[in-house]
Order: structure tokens, then C-alpha cells, then sequence
């Protein structure tokens, strides 16, 4: 049954006031913020998601192709029990620890905000 309400949820309005209301609490934040449907469409996106390429109306996961990084995407897990998910791990790549979140939107069944943030691994001083 929960696959279902991620499912049919898809097709439901966003609030400008709730548009507003992402961009005012989430524009100064130094990292990139995703206001996303369910479906995974970006519905807003922070000034630094704006700089790094994030276009509403697309797929978050076409910012960055279809890489194994979104296999330990937590969306759907946010979405359906309505709680907020943490991933943290090392990305050996970019060698950074990425502490990632997925957060639902209270007033909204539909909604998650999606962040991460990226930090240098602690050093050997």
C-alpha cells in the first residue's frame, strides 16, 4: 500500500506560498537544497543548487546522471513513514564524508526537502 501513496501523489499543486517559504528559509544556506515531489520532480531549488545546475521541473537524479549515488537514495522511505531519513558516508571520489538528508514537509504529504552536506574528512594534526 505504501508504494501506492508515493504513486498518487504525484500529481498535486505546490503552494506558491509554500514556494515562497522554501526560498526564504533555504536561499542563504551554503549548501544545495531540493524542494522535490515525491516523483522525484525539483519543485525548488536554494540559490546554490540554482549555481550548481539544478532546473525546476526536472528529475533531482538527472543532476547528477544515473550514478550509484542514488541507490541509497531515502525518499521514498521519508515519504511513506513521514519521518526524516540521514545517510552519511564517504565519498571516495570527491573524497568527502556527504551527510545527506531527506526530510518531509509537514503540511504537505507530497513534499520532502532534500539535502547534503559535504565535509573534509578529519585530518592526522
Amino acid at each position: 500500500m505504501a508504494e501506492n501513496k508515493v504513486d498518487t501523489l504525484n500529481s498535486s499543486a505546490v503552494s506558491d506560498k509554500t514556494i515562497e517559504a522554501f526560498h526564504l528559509m533555504w536561499d542563504s544556506f551554503p549548501h544545495g537544497v531540493l524542494l522535490l515531489k515525491s516523483n522525484r520532480d525539483i519543485v525548488a531549488a536554494n540559490k546554490m543548487s540554482t549555481e550548481l545546475g539544478a532546473i525546476e521541473g526536472r528529475k533531482c537524479f538527472q543532476l547528477g546522471g544515473l550514478s550509484d549515488i542514488h541507490k541509497g537514495c531515502l525518499g521514498n522511505c521519508a515519504i511513506e513513514e513521514g519521518t526524516s531519513q540521514r545517510r552519511t558516508y564517504q565519498d571516495k571520489t570527491i573524497g568527502k564524508i556527504v551527510d545527506a538528508y531527506w526530510l518531509p514537509v509537514p503540511t504537505d504529504e507530497n513534499l520532502m526537502l532534500h539535502f547534503a552536506i559535504y565535509l573534509d574528512p578529519p585530518t592526522d594534526d
